[in-house]
């Protein structure tokens, strides 16, 4: 699952704003209020910082990856072809 990681006031909802909620101390979750599915989550982990499932963005096309987090989770059929830094954890 790709997630891509924007600063906070570097973007907008367009449209209706997503539904919300806690879904752990410390993190806030959005989801579509019509279909259900996740939109991003926000952290204390990572303050200041919003991600996004690269999958419900209108071009995820135009951004690029730069690093691989919980690389030792993928699947032996889905192997990772290039050469970015990989990282067994997400580290903050």
């Amino acid at each position: 699952m790709g997630w891509i990681g924007l600063t906070d006031g570097g973007w907008a909802w367009n449209g209706q704003a997503p539904g919300r909620y806690a879904s752990s101390p410390g993190v806030m979750r959005t989801f579509c209020t019509t279909c259900g599915t996740p939109l991003s989550f926000a952290s204390a982990r990572w303050p200041g910082e919003t991600h996004f499932l690269a999958a419900t963005l209108e071009d995820p096309a135009d951004f690029q990856p730069t690093d691989h987090f919980y690389s030792n989770e993928g699947l032996h059929w889905a192997p990772i072809a290039d050469a970015l830094p990989r990282h067994e954890a997400a580290e903050a």
